[in-house]
């Protein structure tokens, strides 16, 4: 008994619930498969927590998700488009790419926040605030108590002023109430303008006003020629990339 009862995971005890005392130990056939058997009924099975959580939670309607604190498990990923403040979004687009159109046409940071909260306050936007840099805008729109952020990247701003103009009127003159589609129609108008000078007037403006520079600067003839063909050299490539 004393051998038994020094196996692993077997102790006295154990025996003694098993086989009642020493004696009914003794009386009783000790092979292994009667032994196995009277310990598979004497002892209780070893389980742990995990299988134990699990185990209660089956006997309860729950599933292994679910907290051992009883709460809630995990939610299943559901369809959240109907939460979605879709009109802020469109508007808050909008307002954008008015922002974008200005930034990229060459116009400071003040002109192109001045643009954005025109036009936010006649599509609905209750409040508009940007952060403006020379290539990014980071606004925040609000309507409601739900606002919005998001980033607007301008990777190749260049300087049209016919169209800053252009701009600044249709943000000036949009009346309060109107729809997105209406700014967006506007927007497409002024972005499908094409240029009032081709590309050899601005290649020729840009290098008088750089040869203009190194006269001002005391330069003579000769340096004025030279920064003006410099200029027309650098300028060309620039200005047919760009487009």
């Amino acid at each position: 008994m004393d051998d038994i009862a020094a196996a692993p995971g077997v102790g006295k005890g154990t025996l003694f619930r098993a086989f009642g005392s020493r004696d009914g130990l003794g009386r009783k056939p000790l092979t292994s498969s009667v032994w196995l058997g009277q310990m598979v009924v004497a002892m209780p099975r070893r389980v742990s927590a995990r299988q134990g959580h699990n185990q209660a939670m089956a006997s309860s309607g729950a599933d292994e998700n679910t907290p051992a604190g009883g709460g809630p498990g995990p939610r299943p990923v559901t369809d959240q488009t109907g939460h979605e403040p879709v009109q802020l979004i469109a508007m808050s687009d909008a307002a954008s790419r008015m922002g974008a159109l200005m930034l990229g046409s060459g116009t400071g940071s003040f002109r192109v926040l001045q643009a954005m909260r025109q036009v936010a306050a006649a599509l609905g936007i209750d409040r508009l605030q940007a952060q403006v840099t020379l290539t990014h805008i980071v606004s925040t729109a609000t309507r409601r108590g739900i606002f919005r952020t998001q980033v607007v990247e301008v990777p190749t701003p260049s300087v049209n002023a016919d169209r800053i103009a252009a701009l600044q009127t249709i943000a000036r003159d949009l009346p309060e109430g109107s729809s997105v589609a209406e700014l967006h129609a506007l927007l497409d108008e002024v972005g499908h303008r094409a240029a009032l000078y081709g590309t050899r007037w601005l290649v020729l403006a840009a290098a008088v006003a750089c040869a203009a520079f190194a006269f001002l600067n005391n330069g003579g003839w000769a340096e004025c020629l030279v920064v003006f063909a410099a200029a027309a050299c650098g300028t060309s490539p620039r200005w047919r990339c760009a487009r």
